[in-house]
């Protein structure tokens, strides 16, 4: 089950920064807005979709998972959201 949620926080990642988040998209406001903030907390608020998926993954972990929560599996989940995120970047661009 947690494959699937790392999986669903990598795409919900990828599509809000790259696709959702830019000029003339739906969310192109919020990343006016973000733009504005400093970047250490501006990239986890979505202008850096390798740190959204890292917040994702941190915060929604505890979330879906509170019944059944491991600080090991809650750590590999975050890295895991981070690395993948990172390869299917790579994997678009070749």
């Amino acid at each position: 089950m947690e494959i699937l949620f790392v999986a669903v926080v990598v795409v919900s990642a990828y599509t809000f920064t790259n696709i959702l988040a830019q000029p003339e998209m739906i969310f192109g406001w919020y990343a006016d807005l973000i733009d504005r903030l400093p970047n250490w907390i501006a990239k986890p608020l979505g202008k850096c979709d390798l740190c959204l998926s890292g917040q994702l993954a941190l915060w929604g972990y505890v979330v879906a998972f509170y019944d059944t929560y491991s600080v090991v599996v809650h750590y590999l989940v975050v890295l895991f959201s981070i690395f993948f995120l990172h390869v299917f970047k790579k994997l678009m661009t070749l």
